[in-house]
């Protein structure tokens, strides 16, 4: 859609990668503290898979929605509680995570949801990282003044 000022889509509707992925965006925090934009993480903690696919389309439908700035670089998701299966590389849901990831979208399973539920971080999608425990980092970003989420 050449004019149009749509981004271009992926089959997930996210656009085509274009960055490695928001923590390389700003050399330091003092820089991204600088920045007009501000990073926004969603926080999905769905165990039901329609809520989990409820969460993915309201997540491309973010990006896609060119009335907010949402570029997928500045986008951090962070599964904890059961919904951290829809994560692993087995998931039927593994290879729209992983265009995601491919998108620039930071993508992380909580450590101990993993453990608590039995599964290992390398058993994760590629391009999922991990963080110790998915409360604390939404606290951090709350903290930080960045935009909250949380869908299913």
């Amino acid at each position: 859609m050449v004019g149009s000022g749509r981004r271009a889509e992926t089959t997930v509707g996210f656009p085509e990668p274009t960055h490695i992925g928001r923590r390389y965006l700003w050399a330091s925090d003092e820089e991204r503290a600088m920045s007009s934009q501000r990073s926004i993480l969603v926080h999905i903690s769905a165990d039901d898979i329609s809520d989990w696919q409820m969460a993915l389309r309201n997540l491309a439908n973010l990006v896609n929605d060119d009335s907010v700035e949402t570029p997928p670089e500045l986008m951090e998701v962070v599964v904890n509680g059961p919904g951290v299966r829809f994560l692993l590389e087995t998931s039927p849901e593994a290879a729209k995570v992983t265009r995601m990831v491919e998108a620039g979208v930071e993508i992380a399973a909580c450590t101990n949801s993993l453990d608590r539920f039995g599964h290992a971080a390398q058993e994760l999608a590629t391009g999922v990282t991990t963080v110790q425990s998915g409360v604390a980092e939404v606290v951090r970003v709350q903290q930080r003044g960045d935009t909250y989420l949380k869908l299913p």
